[in-house]
């Protein structure tokens, strides 16, 4: 999938970190607390990927991140599945990926629009459309 111009300017909207955190946001978090001296070199976790239906002013999302720091001020990688109808215009499931380094203030990119990703495998895309998604 090629990124557009107008793909560009309905992402704007999605870098905001309030659209990630509302107040009628349901969410659910594991963490790990960081020990002093401890290196961590990655995440992983599993996850079933579904299709509800979204109004274009909805959005549903499951996704796994990395952030350091707190408030404003914080650093954060974000990869998962969305349906996001108001950034791609339609209620499919995508996957994405989104980067910030101050809490998306003046940072902050969304899937392949990120300096810093390289896509490195040759079936699963970011930004792509998932097809085979769970039934409830």
């Amino acid at each position: 999938r090629r990124t557009t111009k107008e793909d560009l300017k309905r992402t704007k909207s999605f870098l905001n970190y309030n659209i990630l955190a509302t107040a009628t946001t349901h969410k659910a978090e594991v963490f790990l607390k960081y020990i002093t001296g401890d290196n961590y070199y990655g995440i992983m976790g599993t996850t079933s990927v579904y299709n509800p239906r979204c109004s274009i002013a909805q959005a549903s999302s499951s996704n796994i991140y990395v952030r350091n720091g707190e408030g404003g001020t914080f650093n954060q990688i974000l990869i998962g599945w969305h349906v996001f109808p108001h950034v791609y215009g339609d209620d499919r499931t995508y996957a994405f990926a989104a980067w910030t380094s101050d809490g998306f203030v003046r940072t902050g990119c969304y899937n392949l629009q990120c300096r810093g990703f390289v896509q490195i495998h040759s079936q699963y895309h970011i930004g792509a459309v998932v097809s085979k998604t769970s039934v409830y």
